[in-house]
């Protein structure tokens, strides 16, 4: 790329790597597209080879604002109310894997969708809408719950949001917006932040321990819990009275660590930037001098402070 003095761009998708910045993060990019300054932090952290970083928000932002337009998050929260269900539950999960250097396990996951299936079959007010993460072969990977999953199909209170894709075609934010309350994983949270964003309460679960998790930060016993009896409790206490318990699920704290801007236009953002870039080399201007002159605009337009070079 930089012999052909071409313009190398990427962009961050996922917050997964908060906890421990991989190296994969980066392939040496002259611009690194980023939620905010938090996670720039992490490419800082190993050294990546970045020239600008550009904090643009959550970039998939532009779905929480597109979900208003949908009548099937309406359809879906009414056919909840037809058969029972006055309270819903929303369960992001994380893709499990029987692999030594995972930590989500098939037997994990299992465990995650028992508890919650148990719960909903115990419990004729309430409803469950799942969103995996991938679909394509859940069933598969929890077959050792396979009857309880027909028992709770059969209440018209549980729904799989499942895809034939590999990680679906509806945003979290979407089936968050069915949902009362969600709860997400905390060694993924990427759904749980857009959930977040979307206005609905958002739970973490840690089952795995990870006391060290920056996200413990936003309050232990308000938004992160590390067993599913507690979390329970919390949920029912929020039910029976939400007004007493308005601090769960509250993400406040920190969401604008998460994504300066919550505006909807993190990827307007982005082709601000590549449009000015082309817009430079049209002009004759060579590769150094069209970043820095898109990078100049972006900050008028946006902000010096979301824009920062390292080398």
């Amino acid at each position: 790329m930089d012999s052909l003095d071409g313009v190398s761009v990427a962009y961050q998708h996922s917050m997964s790597n908060i906890l421990t910045p991989s190296t994969v993060l980066s392939a040496g990019d002259n611009i690194q597209f980023v939620f905010s300054e938090r996670f720039d932090r992490l490419w800082h952290i190993i050294e990546a080879p970045v020239d600008g970083f550009l904090n643009i928000g959550y970039i998939y932002d532009s779905s929480i604002r597109a979900i208003h337009t949908l009548d099937r998050v309406a359809k879906m929260r009414q056919e909840f109310e037809v058969h029972g269900a006055h309270f819903v539950l929303c369960f992001f999960d994380e893709n499990s894997v029987d692999r030594w250097d995972c930590s989500y396990s098939n037997e994990s996951a299992a465990d995650d969708y028992e508890f919650l299936l148990k719960w909903l079959l115990a419990d004729q007010e309430l409803g469950i809408v799942f969103k995996p993460k991938k679909s394509t072969n859940l069933f598969h990977r929890i077959d050792r719950v396979s009857g309880l999953i027909d028992q709770a199909k059969e209440t018209g209170r549980c729904k799989f949001l499942m895809s034939d894709t590999l990680y679906g075609s509806c945003f979290p934010a979407e089936a968050a917006k069915i949902a009362d309350v969600c709860i997400g994983k905390l060694i993924g949270s990427t759904a749980a932040l857009e959930a977040s964003l979307a206005g609905v309460p958002t739970l973490l679960i840690d089952t795995e321990g990870i006391r060290i998790h920056p996200l413990y930060s936003l309050g232990f016993g308000r938004v992160v819990f590390d067993n599913w009896d507690t979390l329970k409790a919390a949920i029912e206490q929020y039910r029976s009275s939400a007004d007493a318990y308005p601090e769960l699920g509250d993400w406040s704290l920190m969401l604008r660590d998460f994504d300066p801007f919550q505006d909807g236009q993190a990827t307007l953002r982005m082709r601000h930037y590549l449009h000015w870039v082309c817009e430079a080399f049209k002009k004759g201007a060579s590769k150094e001098t069209a970043l820095k002159t898109a990078a100049e605009k972006f900050s008028q337009r946006w902000g010096q402070e979301h824009i920062r070079w390292r080398r």
